[in-house]
Order: C-alpha cells, then sequence, then structure tokens
C-alpha cells in the first residue's frame, strides 16, 4: 500500500523514510517515558506507521540512489546491514536494559532514529544531483 501511496501521491521515498524515521523515535521516546501497558497501547499505532513506512521504502530509496551497476550490491549491502541488526540489537538492548536500566534501549532507539532524521534531512539526493548534471 505505502509504494502505491508513493506513486500516486508523488511523495519521495526520502519524505517516507524521514516520516518513518520520526515516528519511530516519537514511538521509542514514548515508550521510554511510559513503560506501562498504556504506553504500549498508545504507542502501537505510532510503530505501525513508522514500520510500515521504514520497511517498504528503504529498499526503493537505495535502489534509486544507487548507480546501475551496483544496485545488487547496494541491496546485498542493506539485507547484510538488516541481518547483523536483527543479531546485534537484542544483544545490545539486554545489555542496556541490564546496566543502564528500562527504559534506556527506547532512549537509544529514540536518539539513533533522530540522528538518522537528521542524515537523511542534511544528505543531496544523488538522484537530484544527476538531473541537475544532465541540465
Amino acid at each position: 500500500m505505502i509504494p502505491y501511496l508513493s506513486a500516486t501521491l508523488r511523495i519521495k521515498d526520502r519524505h517516507l523514510i524521514m516520516t518513518g524515521c520520526f515516528c519511530f523515535a516519537l514511538g521509542c521516546f514514548l515508550l521510554a517515558c511510559f513503560t506501562n501497558v498504556t504506553g504500549i497501547i498508545v504507542t502501537c499505532p505510532v510503530f505501525a506507521v513508522s514500520l510500515s513506512l521504514l520497511r517498504s521504502c528503504q529498499a526503493a530509496f537505495l535502489s534509486k540512489q544507487a548507480p546501475l551497476e551496483m544496485q545488487g550490491e547496494t541491496m546485498g549491502i542493506l539485507d547484510s546491514a538488516s541481518s547483523l541488526c536483527r543479531v546485534v540489537a537484542p544483544l545490545l538492548t539486554g545489555f542496556l536494559v541490564e546496566v543502564v536500566g528500562k527504559s534506556s534501549p527506547y532512549w537509544m532507539a529514540a536518539i539513533l532514529c533522530s540522528v538518522g532524521l537528521v542524515l537523511l534531512s542534511v544528505c543531496n539526493d544523488h538522484q537530484e544531483q544527476v538531473k541537475r548534471k544532465d541540465e
């Protein structure tokens, strides 16, 4: 559904990913502040929106950013990074819960998503650079 909305409304993948990062950071921030059942119930819709945006748009965004001859390599790196995160994140989360406290993984995730949001907003778009060179 998200790729359909992107194509229909002509929303850039970068903006959809930035919205997903913002929603994920917001959800993590809310969970860090409210670690009870009510907090989980309130943040579930926020996480649903963020995950649907982040999972579907990142591959499209990266494939458009990569040169044609490197698209396969770029998708492989994306898959490898995702797999690595699925191993490292639970280990780091368990360590943070034990050492720092039960809300610390949520704070860390909110900070990391905020950094990603800032980086996405300041980095140049490869496709726009290519268009400018052609003109």
